[in-house]
C-alpha cells in the first residue's frame, strides 16, 4: 500500500473498462486510491495524462511508465521523443 508516497508526483493511469472486456469487476477510482494512496492524482483518459506530463518541467527527472498492456494505445516512444525535443 502507498507504494508512491515518496514520489515528488504520482500519476496512475487506468482504464476502468479493461476488466470488463476481461470478464472481471471493474477498477475504481477508491480502489486505485486504497492502494496507492491518497496523494496520487488518477487519469482514465490517457490524452489527458500525457497533456499533463507535457505540461511538466520534466528537466532532469525520472519517468516510471508500468504497464500491464498498452496504456490504452499511447506510443510511448513518440511521446518521449516529443519529450526530448521539448528539452
Amino acid at each position: 500500500k502507498k507504494t508512491l508516497k515518496e514520489a515528488d508526483m504520482a500519476f496512475v493511469y487506468f482504464n476502468p473498462n479493461l476488466n470488463s472486456y476481461k470478464r472481471r469487476s471493474p477498477i475504481s477510482e477508491e480502489m486505485v486510491k486504497e492502494v496507492f494512496g491518497e496523494e496520487v492524482t488518477l487519469f482514465t483518459n490517457n490524452i489527458k495524462l500525457l497533456d499533463r506530463l507535457s505540461e511538466e518541467n520534466l528537466q532532469d527527472a525520472n519517468l516510471l511508465f508500468m504497464t500491464s498492456g498498452s496504456f490504452s494505445g499511447i506510443n510511448l516512444v513518440a511521446f518521449a521523443q516529443n519529450l526530448l525535443k521539448k528539452g
